[in-house]
């Protein structure tokens, strides 16, 4: 859901080159689907600072200078801006680094001639040089729209697919992810009420999500929230559940909390919400996500929101957070 990018200085120089008007509609266009689904990767701190420079300094008139410059600090705000050092002597040094290079149209001839299409390029490597006129018409982009409208997990398609196209990236990019369901912990309640040998079975989705979580890089550490029912499951059970089947250590988890609110508290439609600004919303119970394949025929209907889409979901998980009769198991885990 998010695409790692590399904005060019000449990119925003392509933009000075149209009038206001245009200007504004391209800056428009840009600022709002990097504020979605981007985030930008910088050569180096002085690299940065001469985009900045750049725009307040660009004949594109004050609306576009003020919706670039408010995209860069939303951004920031949404930890979507890495500075390097990176080694980039030409275009194609990107590649490995991130999924698409905005550049403009003159830089894309200058280095690479005629194109079948002149405003994007792809290199063997998958990398994608666009120029900022033509950037939804990369791959990448269009792949990433194609993805969002489908909004569906088919029946036989694997939760690794899931993990991998729509939540690792969210996950790599965040240090706060937030879990809400209400019966979230009712598989582990039946696998532990189930025969011996059942914990040989796959893992249900709660434990694997927060494996995948605690897996990544662990220098980037993470809190998570997790929003549970009480009509589901007791905090004395909570914690017996998490001992078990929530074993967290060494790994990017810092902090689990677990709030067992009033289920007339606890908002009934699902979420998994991510503090870089985004949110993955989903149809049914996680529980679709408990065995590797998905086997319910009408699959997991799923949605993506970012921006003033994340209100209500903060307002659902504040609602619980300040209940008096909400419960809060914390567990620490911990790291050699």
């Amino acid at each position: 859901m998010i695409i790692s990018t590399a904005l060019r200085v000449d990119a925003i120089t392509e933009i000075s080159a149209l009038n206001p008007q245009h200007a504004r509609s391209v800056a428009n266009a840009l600022s709002a689907r990097l504020i979605r689904n981007g985030a930008i990767k910088f050569e180096s701190a002085d690299q940065l600072l001469e985009l900045v420079r750049s725009i307040k300094a660009a004949p594109i008139g004050p609306d576009a200078r003020r919706v670039l410059l408010d995209m860069l600090t939303r951004l920031r705000e949404f930890k979507r801006i890495h500075v390097g050092p990176y080694n980039i002597a030409t275009l194609e040094d990107w590649a490995g680094l991130v999924r698409l290079v905005l550049t403009s149209h003159l830089q894309i001839t200058t280095e690479y001639g005629t194109t079948n299409d002149p405003h994007v390029v792809t290199q063997p490597s998958r990398l994608e040089i666009a120029s900022t006129l033509a950037f939804e018409s990369s791959a990448a982009f269009r792949d990433l729209h194609r993805f969002e409208e489908q909004g569906n997990l088919t029946l036989g398609s694997t939760r690794r697919e899931f993990w991998f196209a729509a939540l690792e990236p969210l996950a790599t990019l965040s240090r706060k992810i937030v879990i809400s369901d209400p019966w979230v912990f009712a598989p582990l309640q039946k696998r532990a009420a189930a025969a011996p040998g059942s914990d040989a079975l796959p893992q249900p989705a709660l434990p694997w999500i927060l494996g995948l979580i605690d897996g990544l890089d662990a220098d980037r550490p993470r809190c998570v929230e997790i929003y549970a029912s009480q009509k589901s499951i007791s905090e004395a059970d909570v914690r017996l559940l998490s001992d078990r089947y929530l074993a967290l250590g060494n790994g990017s988890i810092g902090s689990l909390t677990v709030y067992v609110g009033s289920h007339d508290v606890v908002a009934h439609d699902r979420h998994i919400r991510f503090d870089c600004g985004s949110a993955i919303t989903l149809g049914a119970g996680l529980d679709r996500l408990d065995r590797p394949d998905l086997r319910d025929a009408s699959g997991l209907n799923w949605g993506f929101r970012s921006g003033a889409g994340l209100d209500s979901l903060r307002d659902s998980e504040e609602r619980v957070k300040t209940s008096r009769r909400t419960s809060v198991v914390a567990f620490q885990p911990e790291h050699q």
